[in-house]
């Protein structure tokens, strides 16, 4: 968990159990063609949104930090968009607070602007092209968590203290918060780290 902590034997038993509730599927490998599936498309968004968002409220005492999806490019560009599947969950009260959905904004893979709709937190894929990163939602949603981890170690020590700390470093945005990484550094240098 952010605190280092190792997760316990059964909550493991259960992450593995899960894994393998979905029926694998063998493609005859001489077809040498690759199928393009996004997590958050069509039907599948509010399923797999439904297994994240109960594994967070599963453990409220942890913050979960996940990608919100990548642009495919089967006919042209496509963006993932979670939002209607959020806010059905929403609506039933399904939605945790302790789960934050990260994605980024970018520029140079056939669009500009949010790589995808519904997250949380967008990183400018300027700032990850300037820390050595592609533009994608597993390297925003990485740094995003180490941004996490630093928070928790200086003090913001629940889910709620990590996302108002979090939002602090943002711009909002009409698609979401915009993490300004100029802020997050400067607070990161001004806050103490807790004893």
């Amino acid at each position: 968990d952010s605190e280092g902590h190792d997760i316990s034997e059964q909550e493991y038993l259960d992450l593995e159990a899960r894994a393998h509730e979905r029926a694998i599927v063998l493609l005859d490998p001489s077809e040498q063609k690759i199928a393009y599936v996004d997590g958050y498309a069509g039907d599948e968004a509010v399923e797999n949104l439904q297994k994240l968002a109960e594994l967070a409220r599963r453990h409220p005492t942890k913050h979960f930090i996940a990608a919100g999806g990548n642009p495919t490019y089967v006919n042209g560009p496509v963006r993932p968009d979670i939002r209607q599947a959020r806010r059905q969950l929403e609506d039933q009260g399904l939605w945790p607070t302790n789960l934050t959905m990260v994605d980024f904004k970018g520029y140079d893979s056939g669009f500009e602007g949010p790589a995808a709709y519904g997250s949380d937190i967008y990183m400018q894929g300027v700032d990850l092209d300037s820390l050595g990163f592609s533009q994608a939602s597993s390297y925003a949603t990485a740094i995003i968590c180490e941004l996490g981890r630093q928070l928790v170690n200086k003090g913001a020590d629940t889910s709620k203290k990590l996302a108002v700390k979090l939002a602090e470093v943002c711009e909002k945005k009409d698609y979401g918060n915009l993490l300004d990484i100029k802020q997050a550094q400067r607070m990161l240098n001004e806050l103490p780290r807790k004893n």
